[in-house]
């Protein structure tokens, strides 16, 4: 009996994995069409507010082929909880990254902080972690089994977040988008060094705890064509990079990008390309 329900599922995974996959696909191409649309110049509220909800929904449907529906839905939770919760705070107190307020810009506010905001957190540490665990393991799923190599997976995970920043945070706050403002400015192309501090932590936070809760947890990914599924989180975040590259404002955003977002991107692809099979063989 137990025998026959087993077998029962495989055909049911099948077509689970085949729907998320073209639903991948489809999210994915409608995210690189938002990209490079005249929507930029149309209406940035709705040009942010759709990149961010695609790519949200990308990294949803990412997460759930290679982890699993329930470990996809813990770190959008986990994500989502920390990213508000340091907003928030962050704007009230100003001690986690700098005084700052968020513009009418991005739409409807929960208190203080735009409801997309939080979807942009989980997206933005998602992709980190898959980019971290290529670069380190050649495999976007990885588990330590120390606490302190989950805490240098956690740190590493929170530079590759924060390095996206570096372009983000100019940009979106530059007078030309002004999305949030700094109250009192800041040394880094108008930006405040605390904020890139707050960023780290605040990735580290996400990814540390997501890593930990899930440590014990049997991985139940929906597809096992991992190297395919991979290649979307690099895209996407490469992607990201690209799109800097050619209209990061201020200008000098356009050259840190290539460092900063392109080169984690490219460093991932080619360890899972390059590295992969040896990974695979010795497991």
């Amino acid at each position: 009996m137990t025998e026959t329900h087993y077998n029962s599922h495989p055909p049911s995974k099948g077509s689970q994995e085949k729907g998320l996959l073209l639903a991948l696909v489809i999210a994915a191409l409608f995210f690189v069409a938002f990209h490079v649309s005249p929507l930029w110049n149309w209406s940035f509220l709705i040009w942010f507010k759709g990149l961010m909800i695609l790519l949200a929904i990308v990294g949803i449907i990412n997460a759930s082929l290679l982890l699993g529906y329930r470990k996809a839905l813990i770190f959008l939770v986990i994500a989502a909880v920390i990213g508000y919760s340091m907003e928030q705070i962050g704007i009230w107190t100003g001690a986690i990254f700098g005084p700052y307020t968020y513009t009418p810009l991005l739409g409807a506010k929960i208190i203080d902080v735009p409801w997309v905001i939080p979807l942009c957190w989980f997206a933005v540490v998602y992709f980190a972690h898959v980019i971290t665990n290529l670069i380190i393991h050649a495999n976007p799923v990885a588990k330590e089994n120390t606490l302190g190599k989950t805490a240098i997976m956690a740190v590493l995970t929170a530079l590759v977040a924060t390095g996206l920043d570096l372009s983000l945070d100019p940009a979106m706050s530059h007078p030309e988008i002004g999305a949030w403002i700094w109250t009192d400015g800041g040394e880094y192309m108008g930006v405040p060094f605390k904020n890139f501090q707050g960023w780290v932590i605040t990735a580290f936070l996400m990814d540390f705890i997501f890593r930990m809760v899930t440590k014990r947890f049997k991985s139940r990914p929906i597809s096992d064509r991992y190297r395919f599924v991979a290649l979307f989180a690099i895209l996407a975040w490469a992607g990201l990079g690209i799109g800097y590259m050619l209209i990061g404002n201020p200008v000098s955003t356009q050259l840190v990008s290539v460092f900063a977002i392109v080169l984690p991107a490219m460093l991932a692809a080619a360890n899972l390309y390059m590295r992969a099979w040896n990974v695979r063989a010795e497991s």
